[in-house]
């Protein structure tokens, strides 16, 4: 994974690595970073854990949590694989990111949604039923299902390539205007 810098200072650690709320030293939670292709990273505190790859909304003091249909606010994609609660981390938050979970059912171009299911932190195509549109990210590619991601025990999930600017989601689960 790629160092990060920022100003005034360099990222704490790399971005395929998470941190203890006591190991971690040096930049504020919220602030972004930039790699040498100008995908930004956030730094969160993650509030359960997750796997590489999972969607997150980010609350205004930058604690992460699962993405869901009525969650509201910032969304990124966590880049490690913290394991428990109270570990930073680094979420993706604009850019290229190929490591998103998605739905097996997404295809490239389309437009992205939290669905109304009982899994949560991943990201569908719109359909007929209700989503909360996650505005800002757009598929690129197709879903592998090749690998299912770790953490997921089973299909239709797989990993996909998605375009992020700054998304975020409003938390009104509604049946999607825009499919693909």
């Amino acid at each position: 994974m790629p160092n990060l810098t920022g100003l005034p200072v360099s990222a704490p650690f790399p971005t395929s690595q998470f941190k203890t709320t006591t190991e971690h030293l040096g930049s504020g939670l919220g602030q972004r970073f930039a790699d040498k292709d100008g995908n930004e990273f956030m730094l969160v505190d993650c509030t359960e854990a997750f796997v590489a790859g999972e969607w997150v909304v980010i609350s205004p003091n930058a604690q992460a949590s699962q993405i869901t249909s009525t969650s509201r606010g910032r969304v990124g994609i966590v880049m490690s694989t913290p394991t428990t609660s109270d570990t930073y981390a680094f979420v993706q938050v604009y850019g290229t990111c190929d490591i998103a979970i998605v739905s097996s059912g997404v295809t490239s171009a389309g437009v992205l949604f939290a669905p109304v299911t009982s899994d949560v932190g991943y990201a569908d195509l719109g359909t007929t039923t209700t989503a909360n549109t996650i505005f800002g990210a757009f598929s690129r590619s197709a879903a592998s299902t090749a690998t299912t991601p770790g953490g997921w025990s089973s299909a239709p999930i797989g990993i996909g390539s998605v375009e992020l600017n700054y998304p975020y989601v409003l938390g009104i689960a509604d049946v999607p205007v825009f499919t693909s």
